[in-house]
């Protein structure tokens, strides 16, 4: 079946009045082949993703560093028509914090969708990687130091020696602020 996941999740960092903001939390959702009970490797559906997510670092002295958002879809031995699906009314933050002597450093968000092999004996494509949510990848601002760098921003779906298909796509309708 599909996993969904359509409620709000936070993880920020924790603000300092002296000292350094906390680091955003990391967050991973993934899934990979299932082999049934009698029955060969079972197909998993599609990962949809509907909350908003909160991974930004806290304020301080210096900004805490964003978090972290991996999403791995990996088959293995199943079709790979799945897809990944961050909706429009999503909006992910893993900025990082502000700071008076140094911001802290932006978040890495990741969708990946990975080939997989075919129990017929051939490698098959990754299924599609679709971002719609607006994401914020920002360093954190700084009073008096630097600011903190910006996140990184990973789409991707992959295939090993195989020929691209219809439906092989990563595709980000989102907007990115980093």
């Amino acid at each position: 079946g599909h996993t969904v996941t359509a409620g709000s999740l936070e993880a920020s960092g924790g603000d300092a009045a002296e000292g350094s903001g906390g680091s955003g939390g990391n967050l991973e959702f993934g899934a990979s082949y299932d082999e049934g009970w009698w029955t060969g490797y079972q197909t998993l559906g599609n990962l949809e993703v509907s909350g908003n997510i909160n991974l930004e670092g806290g304020s301080g002295t210096d900004g805490g560093s964003g978090g972290y958002l991996d999403v791995r879809w990996d088959m293995e031995y199943t079709t790979n028509d799945q897809e990944i699906i961050f909706y429009g009314y999503t909006n992910a933050d893993l900025s990082g914090g502000d700071g008076t002597t140094g911001g802290g450093t932006g978040g890495t968000f990741e969708l990946a969708n990975e080939y997989s092999y075919h129990d017929v004996g051939y490698y098959g494509v990754g299924g599609a990687a679709i971002n719609y949510a607006d994401l914020d990848l920002s360093g954190g601002d700084s009073t008096l130091g630097f600011g903190g760098d910006s996140g990184e921003f990973y789409l991707e779906t992959s295939e090993y020696y195989g020929e691209a298909t219809e439906g092989m796509w990563a595709i980000n309708y989102g907007d990115v602020t980093g």
